[in-house]
C-alpha cells in the first residue's frame, strides 16, 4: 500500500508473482494491479552470490536488491524508482519479504 505523509493509504495493490530457475538464474515475474485500475509489471532477474545473499535486478529498480532467506522468505532491501506522474519519478527505499 502507498501512504502520504499523514499516515493516510491513498492506494493499494495486489500483485502476482511467477518465478523460475534455470541454470542458477531465478526469474521473477510480478503483475500489479493498483486500487484505481491502473496495472504495472516488474521483470526481476535472481542470483545467489557466494555468501549466500540473493542479488536482484528489475529497470525500475536502482542498482541490485539484496536479499537473505530465513525458512521459505526472502528478506530483500532496494531502492525503487517510482513514476508519480509523467514528469517525476522519486526514488524509495523498500524491504520487500516475500513468505511461499
Amino acid at each position: 500500500m502507498f501512504q502520504d505523509r499523514s499516515g493516510t493509504v491513498i492506494k493499494r495493490f495486489t500483485v502476482v508473482m511467477q518465478c523460475s530457475w534455470k541454470d542458477g538464474v531465478g526469474t521473477l515475474d510480478e503483475d500489479f494491479t493498483y486500487s484505481d485500475g491502473t496495472k504495472q509489471k516488474r521483470i526481476w532477474t535472481l542470483r545467489k552470490n557466494a555468501s549466500g545473499h540473493y542479488i536482484g535486478t528489475a529497470d525500475d529498480v536502482m542498482g541490485e536488491a539484496i536479499g537473505i532467506t530465513a525458512g521459505n522468505a526472502l528478506n530483500w532491501k532496494y531502492v525503487l524508482a517510482l513514476r508519480w506522474t509523467a514528469k517525476f519519478t522519486m526514488s524509495i527505499s523498500t524491504t520487500g519479504c516475500f513468505d511461499g
